[in-house]
């Protein structure tokens, strides 16, 4: 299949709409995309997939060009961002106890210039927030140690009360009947979604337990804090410990597994992320690129080998595994420091919140955006295009304006191959 290249006019979209209408129009027809290469110019907009489709260009999935900023009416510091399972909605919680959902994502139209569904304000700053696998239901968790359970309507239907201190993560198993709760009193508690009680209590820790994480087929749970240790613990007997790892020199502030079940990414106060081989047991790849404290991190939710992190410094770094330097980073993506980060379910969009009272959204670059915003890589060296020879300064070309008649000529003949079946 051969689609020509036609010049797209100048339009603020949310990512490329005709991705995901490519994807439907290629799909009986494709097998993988691993041969396929979109030249960074304007014209090839019409010709990028999906992220699904990219499997083999993890850096396809990079989020590093700014949308917008969602900002609530009360100014104050967004601490957690996530998004509903069917993407169509995303969550803030904020310092001042608001809870704010942000809509149009479905219907592809620009998001905050709809009306906010706001639960009534708590008394305490929102410290956490998961959504269900089922989309039944989310929960919340504050700074007095109160878990609110609320539905998709933005009801509070029932609260749980049993940490001292303020909560300071939430996650939630993988059959939906479960979730579990850290606290700054040294606690992690394992709670029925059914009966609202708590069934299980984990008091292995020393000090603050500042995150833990379900693991994505297991009963398996993991929590890191500040006594800098890494515990892994079956919910059901929090007494027997099956392993704890000592990897950073300082707090532990995050952990979460990969989809794969066997790679936990951590940061901490160290300034390091590093990512663990449950298997084995020991560190896999450690990096290292901010300057302050790493205080977020997510995976990527299409490519495995990728994620994202967000630290004091406001930098917000786009990481491969294999690779030592990030992929792509922005130095100064907020004016404080990143809280949470999140990406869309589609892995299109990223949100974070940050102490700079805003959230903003990132989407992926399209060709002929910028050389700032240009991810190079190199070719296949037995990459052809209908016998048409590549130019060999594609790597320079920041739209296709900057262009010499003759590269104009040239990519206007320029074809997008498909590997057929």
């Amino acid at each position: 299949i051969f689609t020509i290249m036609t010049a797209l006019p100048p339009d603020r979209v949310l990512d490329y709409k005709g991705a995901y209408l490519n994807y439907l129009e290629m799909a009986p027809y494709m097998t993988m995309c691993q041969d396929r290469f979109v030249l960074p110019a304007q014209e090839f907009a019409k010709c990028t997939l999906p992220p699904m489709m990219e499997q083999a260009h993890p850096w396809e999935g990079i989020c590093c060009k700014y949308y917008n900023q969602l900002v609530n009416k009360m100014r104050q510091p967004v601490n957690v961002v996530t998004w509903s399972r069917d993407g169509k909605w995303v969550i803030t919680g904020s310092s001042n106890g608001e809870l704010v959902r942000w809509g149009g994502i479905g219907s592809g139209s620009v998001i905050g210039q709809l009306s906010e569904n706001m639960v009534s304000p708590q008394p305490e700053a929102v410290r956490a927030i998961v959504w269900a696998r089922t989309e039944q239901y989310f929960l919340s968790g504050d700074n007095s140690g109160l878990v609110k359970l609320g539905n998709d309507a933005m009801t509070i239907i029932e609260t749980f009360k049993e940490h001292s201190q303020s909560i300071r993560d939430i996650t939630i198993s993988p059959t939906d009947k479960k979730f579990a709760t850290c606290s700054d009193d040294q606690t992690v508690i394992v709670w029925d979604v059914t009966t609202g009680k708590r069934e299980n209590t984990f008091l292995r820790h020393g000090s603050n337990v500042r995150c833990c994480d379900w693991h994505p087929t297991k009963s398996l749970l993991v929590s890191a804090g500040k006594d800098k240790q890494i515990m892994f613990w079956d919910p059901r007997q929090p007494e027997n410990i099956l392993g704890t790892m000592f990897c950073h020199h300082q707090t532990v502030t995050r952990a979460k597994w990969n989809k794969n079940g066997n790679w936990l990414l951590t940061g901490s106060n160290d300034r390091s992320i590093k990512v663990l081989d449950f298997r084995m047991m020991k560190e896999f790849q450690v990096f290292k690129k901010h300057e302050k404290e790493v205080t977020a991190i997510t995976w990527h939710p299409i490519h495995e080998t990728m994620f994202t992190s967000g630290g004091g410094d406001a930098q917000l770094c786009f990481w491969n595994i294999g690779d030592e330097s990030p992929i792509f980073f922005l130095e100064e993506s907020h004016e404080g420091s990143i809280w949470d980060l999140a990406f869309h379910p589609l892995g299109h969009l990223l949100a974070s919140a940050s102490n700079d009272t805003s959230t903003k959204l990132w989407i992926r670059p399209k060709p002929g955006d910028g050389k700032d915003l240009i991810i190079t890589k190199v070719l296949p060296s037995q990459f052809k295009q209908g016998n048409i020879p590549i130019p060999s300064d594609y790597q320079s070309f920041p739209s296709h304006q900057s262009l010499t008649p003759d590269q104009q000529n040239q990519t206007r003949k320029f074809f997008c191959f498909i590997q057929v079946k």
